[in-house]
């Protein structure tokens, strides 16, 4: 019997549920690609692939970076309404983009 390996994922925010998530996923053989706000000194060595960007910027749906994710079959979006102004307009962009 063979085992179905787990999908390549994207994270949308990797604060303390993102992160094990990432790392759990990285460890199975994953592609993770993640976003963040801000980088920090703990983030650099981590081996996926990580975009920072403000997601309440003007914009930040129509940059490059969405590239690295949308090849993932599989999304996960851990944003906290707290973290974003207009979270229920963000939540919307996100979930309009191409092939999501």
């Amino acid at each position: 019997m063979s085992t179905v390996p787990p999908p390549h994922i994207s994270i949308t925010g990797l604060g303390y549920l993102g992160l094990p998530l990432a790392q759990k996923f990285y460890q199975h053989g994953c592609r993770v690609a993640a976003i963040k706000r801000s980088l920090t000194s703990d983030d650099i060595n981590l081996p996926i692939h990580l975009d920072t960007i403000d997601l309440g910027s003007t914009g930040a749906f129509q940059t490059a970076l969405w590239r690295h994710h949308a090849d993932k079959p599989v999304w996960y979006f851990l944003l906290p309404p707290s973290s974003l102004t207009h979270y229920a307009d963000t939540v919307k962009q996100w979930a309009e983009r191409p092939g999501v």
